[in-house]
């Protein structure tokens, strides 16, 4: 840094002096119609001896300031190789790993595809077995409401059988045949005690 700041103040050092010189010229720093040849040999004599000087002068510092240079470069064109090796290689590791799972995908899609067909078919068979089950329940419950409902017809039957059995005795018996019934009646519960 304090090289670069130094080379800075020897330029511009060397611009003020140019530009001093020539608006110190008796032209006031306007041009006129002819080149001065002279004043431009003078410069390029005083310049190429000031490159001169300063280059001897500073030879050391300079060779000095660009080795840096260098080896600075070399330093950050070295670690950039490496930074650039290392992304190659995470790079390769990274397609490596993506070209893996995308492996392990199609294996788990085929594997979860099986597992679902093998679910499928389970849940169909415990459908099946399920039905089956509900049917047979089913029938045993239409057998037993079937025997309820037929105990429930015979009582009502019988019932309305003797109903009607009772109306069609008390419109056939007359009188003297229900007299006579009750008479032997009577007789046969005494002959009993």
């Amino acid at each position: 840094m304090k090289r670069h700041a130094f080379v800075l103040t020897i330029f511009s050092a060397l611009i003020l002096l140019i530009s001093s010189y020539v608006f110190a010229s008796p032209e006031g720093g306007h041009h006129s119609s002819e080149i001065p040849v002279k004043f431009i040999l003078e410069q390029i004599f005083n310049v190429t001896v000031l490159i001169i000087a300063l280059s001897y002068l500073l030879k050391d510092k300079i060779r000095h300031y660009f080795k840096e240079r260098y080896e600075e470069f070399e330093k950050l064109s070295n670690q950039s190789s490496m930074l650039m090796k290392e992304a190659e290689e995470k790079f390769k590791k990274i397609q490596e790993k993506v070209e893996e799972l995308k492996d392990q995908a199609s294996m788990n899609r085929a594997r979860i595809e099986k597992e679902a067909e093998e679910l499928k078919e389970q849940i169909i068979a415990d459908t099946k077995k399920l039905i089956a089950k509900m049917e047979k329940e089913s029938e045993r419950e239409a057998l037993i409401e079937l025997k309820k409902a037929k105990k429930i017809f015979s009582e009502e039957l019988i019932d309305k059988a003797v109903f009607w059995a009772k109306e069609e005795l008390k419109k056939n018996l007359t009188e003297t045949v229900n007299h006579k019934l009750q008479g032997e009646f009577v007789e046969k519960i005494q002959v009993l005690r």
